[in-house]
């Protein structure tokens, strides 16, 4: 049986991650461009920061699309693929963010955690990968 709770906490949550990216790239837009006028921050984290937007907000569309095409089709197919591009968002746009504002927020990203980025981005290569295994697996079942 299908919980359609599940995928509309799914909805829920990419939804926010998308308004997130929103609220995200308006802040770089209008506050950390005059923070790199005033030489805040640099460009480069500000490119950076810009970077980890453009990330986020892919990311969230795809991760939207899973969840409703879940809810549409009453399926669990791409649980796989929706963990690993959300996990994969969190860890390498989460990464981005802290590196790119950590002069302002005092808080410098630790060198030990370097691998942090990284990971976020292969999670979200295996992420897309496994919605290519789902898809074929749901073309064979039809």
């Amino acid at each position: 049986m299908i919980n359609k709770n599940n995928h509309f906490g799914k909805i829920y949550i990419s939804a926010s991650l998308g308004a997130l990216g929103i609220v995200l790239g308006a802040f770089s837009a209008h506050g950390l461009e005059k923070l790199v006028e005033n030489q805040i921050i640099t460009l480069h984290h500000l490119n950076i920061f810009e970077k980890a937007v453009k990330y986020q907000m892919y990311h969230s569309i795809v991760l939207l699309v899973l969840s409703i095409s879940n809810f549409i089709f009453q399926k669990n197919v791409f649980q796989k693929s929706y963990w690993m591009l959300f996990w994969g968002l969190i860890l390498f746009s989460g990464s981005l963010y802290w590196i790119a504002l950590q002069n302002l927020i005092h808080i410098a990203f630790p060198k030990f955690l370097f691998w942090i980025t990284p990971l976020g981005g292969l999670l979200m290569i295996i992420g897309w990968i496994f919605i290519i295994i789902d898809t074929h697996s749901l073309k064979n079942k039809h």
